[in-house]
């Protein structure tokens, strides 16, 4: 072998090794992005659910008791006011918090955690906010509520279909939503748009996706709670039970139960082991480590000037109290 042929070789060893170090650098770092932009404390779930708590690190950012944007640890010692508006849809991204405004139509905002660099991302009326693999998705109130996607700084916004779009819920690699142009019939879509694949007919509301399966208020069966694969088979009901509100946490389904009162219930995914959580009209069912964080209304107030007010307990029903 002549010594050009050998040089060739071994230069062409070495940008091998080179562009292999640098893939390997690549995944590691995007690793590590994945790992502080998908914290484990709060599931997709909690989106259809108005996203009214965030558990992120050793630290929850929710809604407090005078509807302001605040953040404690799980025990509610040490907590702190981040900034006195009221958040929908909280996400927590790295240092930031992304959240809707509702004391400012709707635009999606960001702040960092300690409560400094608060600006405008997005300056519609947006709604279900959540983040998966480097992208905002929402639906967008200006445009006809059609499903977008945005970078984290608001830019690249890309509409991802036409139709009138709601109870929206990211999980993998799909968008699941009730297309409110053809009567709430449920649909998933790739991230992208490019795809769009009908799963059932009638009314889906309040769906939620957890696994293989989506949980939902079936309009084809007067509302209640029932279960379908993410392909769209295996349709089940789990309870008679009018519903409304769905989460899940492990094997159980939390909803409201509208045959009851309006009242927090819990059963397995199964089926079984139905039970009856507090006696009090409940709504916004989020799930934020061991808590659930959720809204009622005061039995006093008239139906013309209903407020909300924050509770959370145990995922077990246990210590249910006020948030302050």
């Amino acid at each position: 072998m002549s010594s050009l042929v050998k040089k060739l070789c071994i230069c062409v060893m070495v940008l091998s090794l080179l562009l292999t170090a640098c893939k390997s650098k690549d995944t590691s770092e995007l690793e590590k992005i994945q790992d502080i932009y998908s914290p484990s404390g709060s599931p997709v779930t909690n989106v259809p659910n108005a996203g009214i708590a965030f558990k992120s690190g050793d630290w929850i950012y929710f809604s407090d008791k005078n509807d302001k944007l605040a953040k404690s640890k799980s025990d509610g010692s040490e907590k702190t006011v981040i900034f006195n508006e009221t958040p929908r849809f909280i996400n927590v991204i790295g240092d930031w918090i992304y959240y809707i405004s509702t004391n400012d139509n709707f635009k999606v905002y960001r702040i960092k955690t300690d409560g400094s660099g608060r600006e405008v991302v997005n300056k519609h009326n947006c709604s279900y906010l959540t983040y998966t693999r480097g992208w905002l998705y929402y639906t967008d109130a200006d445009e006809s509520n059609k499903i977008f996607r945005m970078k984290l700084d608001g830019s690249d916004k890309t509409s991802l279909n036409d139709t009138d779009s709601s109870y929206v819920s990211v999980f993998g690699d799909w968008i699941y939503y009730s297309n409110t142009d053809e009567r709430d019939a449920l649909y998933k879509m790739s991230l992208d748009g490019s795809k769009k694949i009908k799963l059932y007919d009638y009314r889906a509301w309040y769906t939620v996706v957890d696994g293989d399966w989506i949980y939902y208020s079936d309009g084809g069966d007067n509302d209640r709670l029932y279960k379908m694969k993410t392909d769209g088979t295996e349709r089940t009901r789990i309870t008679r039970d009018v519903c409304a509100f769905i989460n899940v946490s492990g094997d159980w389904i939390y909803y409201r139960n509208d045959s009851s009162y309006k009242a927090m219930y819990r059963i397995k995914k199964d089926g079984t082991q139905r039970s009856k959580l507090n006696d009090q009209i409940s709504l916004y069912f989020n799930i934020a480590g061991d808590w659930i964080y959720y809204l009622i209304y005061e039995e006093s107030d008239t139906d013309s000037e209903k407020k909300y007010f924050g509770y959370r307990m145990n995922l077990d029903g246990t210590h249910n109290d006020k948030i302050n």
